[in-house]
C-alpha cells in the first residue's frame, strides 16, 4: 500500500508539472505574440505616414520655412560639415533619427544584446552618425548605453 501511495503522489506531481509547463507556456506565448502585435502595429502606422512624410514637396516646405525660423544645431552642423542644403540635412538627420529610434525601441523591449551592441559600433564610427548623436538625445538610459559602448570600443 504504501507503494502505491508513492506512485499516487508521483502521479499527482507529475500532472502539477504539466500544468505549471503549460501555464508558463501560455505567459510566454502571450508575450511574444504582444512583441509581434506592437511591431505590426509600428510597422503599419509607418506605412500609413510614408506617403505623406517622403515627397520632395514636404523637403522643399520644410527649406523654405527653415531658411525663415533658423535650423536646429544638427542641421546646421550637417549643412556646414556636408556642405547640403537644409532639405539633405533633414532627410538625412531624419533617417538617422529612425534608425536609432527603432534601436532604443529594441534595446527598451528586449534589452542590451550583441547585436544591438555591434550595429552601435559600427554606427559610431561614421562622423555624420557622431554629429548626430552629439545634437540630439534619446531617454538617459539609453544614452548611457550607447556612451558606454563608445567609451569601451575607444570611439569617443
Amino acid at each position: 500500500m504504501k507503494l502505491k501511495n508513492w506512485a499516487s503522489i508521483a502521479e499527482m506531481v507529475a500532472s502539477l508539472a504539466v500544468i505549471i509547463s503549460l501555464a508558463l507556456l501560455v505567459l510566454e506565448v502571450r508575450g511574444n505574440t504582444l512583441a509581434v502585435e506592437r511591431q505590426i502595429n509600428k510597422d503599419h502606422v509607418r506605412s500609413i505616414l510614408t506617403p505623406f512624410i517622403d515627397p520632395p514637396i514636404l523637403l522643399s516646405a520644410m527649406k523654405k520655412i527653415k531658411n525663415v525660423d533658423g535650423h536646429d544645431d544638427y542641421v546646421q552642423a550637417f549643412m556646414e560639415s556636408y556642405d547640403l542644403d537644409s532639405a539633405e540635412a533633414y532627410a538625412w538627420g531624419n533617417f538617422l533619427l529612425i534608425i536609432w529610434m527603432d534601436m532604443e525601441q529594441d534595446f527598451v523591449e528586449n534589452g542590451p544584446s550583441d547585436r544591438l551592441a555591434e550595429q552601435i559600433r559600427e554606427l559610431v564610427r561614421h562622423p555624420d552618425v557622431t554629429l548626430f548623436l552629439e545634437n540630439f538625445e534619446f531617454s538617459e538610459v539609453f544614452n548611457s548605453y550607447i556612451e558606454s559602448l563608445r567609451v569601451n570600443t575607444g570611439l569617443q
